[in-house]
């Protein structure tokens, strides 16, 4: 009986071990990735495949343990073979952590909001939405190294549709 205690305590003090993600604390994160992107120009069907440099910042906090609100910034660039693409997007983002160990978390997160894609100075704004998932490293109690796989869709007016598929590398700060 008492070492079926001791697993039971051991196993919820887990949580608390590193208690970054509870209710009320905050964030502060930034990422980079190397993402695919699927561009299609419905104008004359024309359909383009490129790799992006891509740059989020996010920041919230904590509603519930484990669970947070974020908002979301972010900024790509592409080089296309006849033009430049730059596109921006923001939009709140629900997070939801889930203890792997005492300082690992594994995450799931999405988020809908806005996007605006300049296409050599043209410029048409819509609907954007990403989801993902990943595995959130605490070096220590206020900092974590993420790697994430995710998407974000953008669908630019009636005419561009925006797809990628990207590996994300970030860096948070919790407080």
């Amino acid at each position: 009986m008492k070492k079926a205690l001791f697993v039971i305590i051991f196993i919820l003090s887990i949580g608390t071990v590193f208690s970054q993600t509870e209710k009320g604390k905050g964030f502060f994160a930034g990422s980079t990735s190397l993402n695919y992107v699927n561009t299609k120009l419905e104008f004359g069907n024309e359909e383009q495949e490129s790799d992006v440099f891509n740059l989020a910042l996010e920041g919230g906090t904590f509603i519930a343990d484990n669970f947070a609100l974020a908002v979301s910034i972010g900024v790509t660039k592409q080089s296309q073979d006849d033009y430049d693409v730059s596109s921006y997007t923001l939009m709140p983002v629900l997070k939801w952590y889930l203890n792997l160990d005492g300082s690992n978390k594994l995450f799931l997160q999405g988020g809908l909001g806005y996007g605006n894609m300049d296409v050599d100075g043209e410029g048409n704004g819509g609907a954007a939405y990403m989801f993902g998932g990943g595995i959130a490293f605490f070096l220590s109690k206020s900092i974590d190294l993420e790697i994430s796989v995710g998407s974000l869709h953008n669908e630019f007016g009636d005419k561009v549709k925006q797809n990628s598929l990207g590996v994300n590398l970030g860096l948070g700060i919790f407080f």
